[in-house]
């Protein structure tokens, strides 16, 4: 599976399911925006379980993203998630900070959940590079390549200009050719992060319209958060459990995929944000009660006014709001299979691609 397969999906509502196994993780990265240490909290394995055992081959999600903290601190909790996503026909994308990579030898149980997964992520940035080698990184990718496994890199900078990003991706090139997609993002505060917001380097946010609609991607896939919420959107303070009851689904308690599924799809909030956005939703039927005072702070004070609740109901349930919506999806789907945060290195996401299915995007 492609990074280009992947970025694609993620632009389908309900195409696949984030599932964080844990919030430990035996790194301590500077920039980490889960707060992660090896104390933090995760769910019950039978709990998750018990979850992921819903899934059927005729519901499912098209992609378990696991992610953490680290996965790889619960190996066989992995690799029975995997067996059974692979049952249904689901594929299994893991994101790992490679903490492994340090030794010499990878341990048998990793390394066998390695190589059941579909495509595998991991990172390469300043932060990263104190705790894990660069070069243990691109010695075990190169291995994993080497035996057919898809793979892929993100790649973080302070922004555009960040001379580090060159040079990492010239090292890449160099130990891996041009056989793994590299997603170039810039650094985010968030989390431990956020102790470095007022630096310099960091790139300032683009300022967002507030006349103009600016559907938002952050509520495509469901979340299962480390201690078992399933909510709505993956921005980090959501998932970090932030006040924000309308964005949350269920519990793995309790809930299964298709309910899941079915409150994500059909809820005509989760429709509007995804088609409008937040400051659109608020500034063309909001009563003026809620005050922009951000993109996602506005998502999380919409049902403080009742009467974008009311309209955003009405105007879901029109037959012309569910084509526009299926266009959206279509063309963001277009829009992915190229994303990048900085647009001189989109063209890396589409390395290893087979060239005709490039000319088809």
């Amino acid at each position: 599976m492609h990074l280009i397969e992947l970025l694609t999906l993620r632009s389908k509502p309900a195409g696949g399911l984030y599932f964080l196994l844990t919030r430990r993780c035996p790194l301590l990265c500077d920039h980490c925006s889960t707060n992660s240490t090896l104390t933090s909290e995760e769910a019950a394995e039978d709990e998750i379980l018990r979850f992921v055992n819903t899934l059927t081959p005729t519901s499912r999600p098209d992609i378990i993203f696991l992610s953490g903290g680290e996965p790889l601190l619960r190996p066989r909790l992995v690799r029975q998630i995997i067996e059974k996503s692979h049952a249904c026909g689901a594929r299994v994308v893991m994101i790992t900070g490679m903490f492994f990579a340090r030794q010499e030898k990878i341990p048998r149980l990793i390394e066998e959940v390695l190589n059941e997964t579909d495509h595998l992520m991991t990172s390469l940035d300043i932060f990263h590079e104190r705790q894990v080698p660069r070069v243990d990184v691109l010695r075990v990718l190169r291995t994993l390549v080497d035996n057919g496994k898809d793979v892929s890199i993100q790649i973080a900078g302070w922004n555009e200009h960040d001379p580090y990003l060159p040079e990492v991706i010239s090292s890449v090139r160099e130990h891996l050719g041009d056989r793994v997609p590299m997603l170039v993002e810039t650094i985010k505060y968030l989390g431990r992060a956020r102790q470095m917001e007022t630096s310099h380097q960091f790139k300032p946010a683009n300022s967002l319209p507030t006349t103009e609609a600016s559907p938002c991607v952050m509520i495509s896939w469901p979340v299962v958060t480390w201690d078992g919420t399933i909510t709505a959107c993956c921005n980090e303070d959501v998932v970090d459990g932030i006040h924000a009851p309308h964005l949350r689904l269920g519990h793995i308690v309790t809930e299964d995929w298709q309910t899941i599924r079915d409150r994500h799809l059909q809820t005509s909030l989760y429709r509007a944000l995804r088609t409008f956005g937040p400051l659109y939703l608020n500034q063309q039927y909001g009563s003026g009660k809620v005050a922009c005072e951000g993109y996602c702070q506005t998502c999380r004070k919409l049902p403080d006014d009742p009467v974008i609740t009311q309209r955003i109901e009405e105007i879901m349930a029109r037959p012309s709001t569910g084509y526009l919506e299926r266009q959206l999806t279509m063309l963001q789907e277009q829009r992915h299979a190229a994303y990048s945060d900085i647009a001189a290195y989109a063209h890396l996401v589409k390395l290893g691609y087979k060239e005709q299915e490039i000319a088809s995007l």
